[in-house]
């Protein structure tokens, strides 16, 4: 597995347990673990960490302060009750030295003298063939690190790969949800909380709306899967997968896509198009939104259409063959002809802007007017447009809770069904068998006709299976390894 991270110094000073107490108390959503009612002053009371919890988990804290100010340095501010907060119990995992995994090529391939790059795969690489998205990827690394050590928790997710597998159509189904949802889910819903710093630049605002819009869409585009496919959740019998069904068909969930659908106009974000145009941005609510808008719209439309009717009358007027308009962000609209069609100079009431190559690039004291009335309306028509898009993104706060459940079940999902699909593959090639383990805390510990996950996908022949045997009689047994060299 390869890591294209990049490693980020901040001051030693921004690692505060107290400040982190603070901070997470201002964002943490509901039922975050250790917080309590104390009073405010004014006769309310506000939600915070007891002294009590945040000296016990002061490190957690501690790093929490130092990322969040990293955000906020960003220009990423995060708004209240946006954040979920949850404390692992390091009880409920077996935790791996950092040797260990390296040694056992957990998650990154073994290499060959010399070279930088893995020459065989690691148990990540391999159980992740079939795992598609971000946060599921991180899951199941999480998951090879830190592998759970409770029976119950174990048992859950064997039952719902075993549901997946007697079920052929649910695994279709569940796959074909994975394959087309996005692979960024995590950072879809993400974007969909951050609270980005307001400029005073037009260019700024412009490219902080067209991030918005576009990430509004995709994640209006995801709940629409998500409403889809629900409905094959209903008869599933694992607890584990019932779970996701349901999170899955929250009526949250829906209103949220709704609510989107009812303010945005699908056609922007048609066949993935980016939003570079002020004027893209301006047309991206649906007509009946505002009628405010909808007339600084019509303003907007009767001036680029009088802006190139003026263009058609120019080019006809001084017989100008190859006169086009053109338009910028910056120079807004303007006209370009060939140098050679001008005789000795320019018409009177052009001004020249620049001559690039054999084109003059060339405006009219009316294309000014009409320039700078464009500008005042575009202007109006973003400032609508933001006010809307920030309405949602109320409503959106108001779903948190199940948006960041609907992320964890579908990286879960992902996870689960890589699973399954990994064993259907090997079954249907004919290799190594993939078995379900039976748990029993009284029965030693037996492995029979037992080989490891990485011998198959490097085509490791006449590998002899091992049994191996562990009791209370028999505790200690030497492994030599698997021969994987």
């Amino acid at each position: 597995m390869q890591h294209n991270v990049e490693e980020v110094l901040t001051s030693r000073g921004t690692f505060d347990d107290s400040a982190g107490s603070v901070l997470l108390s201002q964002i943490a959503a509901k039922g975050a673990e250790g917080r309590t009612d104390a009073p405010n002053g004014g006769g309310e009371t506000r939600r915070v960490f007891s002294d009590a919890f945040v000296e016990k988990k002061y490190l957690c804290f501690a790093a929490a302060a130092a990322l969040i100010n990293y955000l906020e340095s960003e220009n990423n501010l995060l708004s209240g009750a946006m954040v979920k907060v949850k404390f692992e119990d390091p009880a409920h995992v077996c935790v791996i030295d950092n040797k260990t995994i390296l040694g056992l090529n957990l998650v990154r391939g073994r290499k060959s003298s010399g070279l930088s790059v893995p020459t065989s795969p690691s148990l990540f690489d391999v159980l992740g063939a079939n795992v598609r998205t971000t946060g599921a990827k991180k899951l199941l690394r999480q998951n090879i690190v830190q592998p759970p050590r409770d029976i119950s928790t174990i048992e859950g997710r064997l039952r719902a790969v075993e549901e997946l597998l007697d079920s052929e159509t649910l695994l279709v189904d569940s796959a074909t949800l994975i394959a087309n949802f996005p692979r960024d889910f995590e950072k879809i819903v993400s974007g969909s909380f951050a609270i980005p710093v307001h400029s005073s630049s037009s260019r700024s605002t412009a490219l902080r709306l067209a991030a918005l819009i576009k990430n509004l869409l995709r994640l209006k585009d995801a709940l629409s899967l998500v409403e889809k496919t629900a409905p094959f959740f209903e008869s599933v019998e694992s607890e584990l997968l019932t779970a996701i069904g349901e999170v899955c068909g929250n009526g949250i969930l829906s209103d949220l896509k709704d609510a989107i659908a009812d303010v945005l106009n699908p056609m922007v974000g048609a066949e993935d198009k980016t939003l570079n145009s002020r004027a893209e941005i301006c047309f991206a609510l649906q007509a009946g939104v505002d009628g405010m808008l909808d007339k600084s719209r019509k303003c907007f439309s009767e001036i680029t259409e009088a802006v190139n009717t003026r263009a058609s009358e120019y080019r006809e007027m001084h017989n100008l063959p190859s006169l086009k308009l053109n338009f910028t962000e910056s120079k807004q609209f303007f006209i370009t002809f060939k140098e050679r069609e001008c005789a000795k100079s320019l018409p009177e009431e052009f001004r020249l802007v620049n001559v690039k190559g054999a084109n003059v690039h060339a405006t009219t004291q009316e294309i000014i007017s009409l320039n700078l009335r464009l500008s005042t309306v575009t202007e109006d028509c973003m400032h609508l447009t933001e006010k809307h898009l920030w309405k949602l993104h109320e409503k959106i706060q108001d779903a948190i809770d199940a948006l960041s459940n609907l992320s964890e079940s579908i990286s879960f999902l992902d996870m689960l069904t890589g699973f399954a699909s990994l064993v259907q593959q090997a079954r249907e090639a004919g290799g190594g068998v993939y078995t379900r383990p039976r748990f029993d805390e009284r029965s030693p510990f037996a492995l029979r006709d037992a080989r490891h996950p990485l011998l198959d996908p490097m085509g490791t022949n006449g590998f002899i299976a091992n049994n191996l045997y562990l009791s209370p009689l028999r505790s200690m047994v030497i492994v030599q390894g698997s021969n994987m060299r």
